[in-house]
């Protein structure tokens, strides 16, 4: 018998933190257990939690209070080695699942043992639950393998969609990692021991609501941060690459995407510490093969402050271009 976890990460979630519950326990195929840590709220999170798991008299849900603040990354990490199951689901906050996600996911999973992390579809909605993409535009069910791309470090799979096997799970927390996001560990691991796939159908409905923690919204992310915060992030993706090109699951064929990688983004790091047009320059011989367009105008807008201007500009094209798509569909 094949054991199902799912592991929730919570923090200051108390406005959408019992409709996500609600939708984890409607579920068509019940999971064995469910893990909630929660990462030192100072809202009503947690009591929300405590009253639902005993009005419901759920003796297989447990809650974990962290003392202090661990930051999302190390919580996951630690409720991915805390899970039991055979097949482990990573939950967010403030989506609601689609009823038959864990039934569909797990007997898809079962059929091809092959399969180590397997990503659903999302339907997008807003902070009110408005929903502004259309099911009828994923609504195929079938499961398709990726395949390695030079480019896969470019590929990004939300940890909400995603559902791993114990198998990663033993070599995931093996490493210790959890100074970077598990979703982005999770898929590399599984595209690296070919048993990355992807269920066509939606499985959740993923809120953006501007406070998200693990995930940007379409606008890109402009004018949300700073160009100090920006470094930093450079810094630790560096870390991270450095730390999986020497992986034992790594494949030899791709060292060297990871180290041209790597020489990007020590480029872009010097662009945005010096500041300086001649290293503006010298990352764009990395556009299309390691650098997209879209992070080399983000690094420009954020390192000559234009970042805000440029986030307003993107959300006007992003408005124009679902008004053209809606327009066109109507015809």
């Amino acid at each position: 018998m094949n054991k199902v976890s799912v592991v929730i990460s919570t923090y200051n979630g108390e406005k959408y933190i019992e409709e996500q519950l609600e939708s984890v326990l409607k579920q068509t195929m019940q999971p064995d257990e469910v893990i909630i840590s929660d990462d030192a709220s100072n809202d009503q999170t947690v009591l929300i939690v405590e009253d639902f798991i005993k009005k419901n008299k759920l003796e297989n849900w447990v809650i974990i209070k962290n003392r202090e603040n661990k930051g999302w990354m190390k919580n996951f990490f630690d409720l991915l080695c805390k899970a039991s199951g055979d097949i482990v689901f990573m939950c967010d906050q403030d989506d609601v699942w689609i009823q038959d996600k864990i039934e569909v996911m797990f007997n898809n999973m079962i059929a091809q043992p092959d399969i180590l992390c397997l990503s659903g579809k999302y339907i997008s909605m807003d902070d009110k639950g408005n929903i502004f993409q259309k099911t009828d535009e994923i609504s195929h069910n079938f499961i398709e393998k990726v395949k390695y791309s030079k480019k896969f470090f470019q590929k990004s799979y939300l940890g909400c969609t995603l559902a791993v096997s114990r198998k990663l799970l033993e070599t995931y927390r093996a490493l210790e990692w959890d100074f970077w996001g598990h979703d982005a560990i999770c898929s590399h691991m599984a595209l690296m021991m070919d048993g990355m796939y992807i269920l066509n159908k939606p499985v959740i409905y993923h809120r953006y609501h501007g406070n998200n923690v693990t995930t940007k919204h379409v606008d890109g992310n402009y004018g949300n941060s700073t160009l100090e915060k920006r470094i930093s992030w450079v810094e630790e993706e560096i870390n991270y690459f450095e730390n999986l090109k020497q992986a034992l699951f790594v494949k030899p064929f791709s060292v060297p995407d990871i180290e041209l990688h790597l020489r990007c983004l020590r480029g872009r790091r010097k662009f945005l510490v010096n500041r300086k047009v001649f290293d503006c320059f010298k990352i764009v011989r990395f556009l299309p093969r390691t650098l997209t367009m879209h992070v080399y105008m983000s690094d420009i807008a954020y390192t000559y402050g234009i970042h805000k201007q440029l986030g307003e500009v993107l959300k006007i094209l992003n408005n124009l271009k679902a008004k053209l798509k809606n327009i066109l569909k109507k015809k």
